[in-house]
């Protein structure tokens, strides 16, 4: 019984969702920060930006996370 009881408990911290404050958003220092699109691309979705450059990563910190919360966006997994 013990070892289902831990097997549970594992389980729960395991699935515990990602919020965007477990993120490294970086900072709201961009050109198009506060504009309600997502521009930095290491997230995908429909809330993004029609038009993003590398030098938008990280620098749009707000939008991004309010997006990546109510689930319009996701982070890219490179880990697969």
């Amino acid at each position: 019984m013990r070892i289902f009881a831990l097997i549970f408990i594992l389980a729960g911290g395991l699935a515990a969702p990602l919020a965007a404050q477990d993120i490294n958003l970086g900072t709201n220092d961009g050109e198009w920060a506060n504009d309600v699109e997502c521009d930095d691309r290491c997230f995908f979705g429909a809330g993004m930006a029609s038009t993003m450059t590398w030098e938008y990563v990280g620098l749009d910190a707000e939008d991004c996370a309010t997006l990546f919360d109510v689930g319009v966006i996701k982070v890219w997994d490179m880990t697969s």
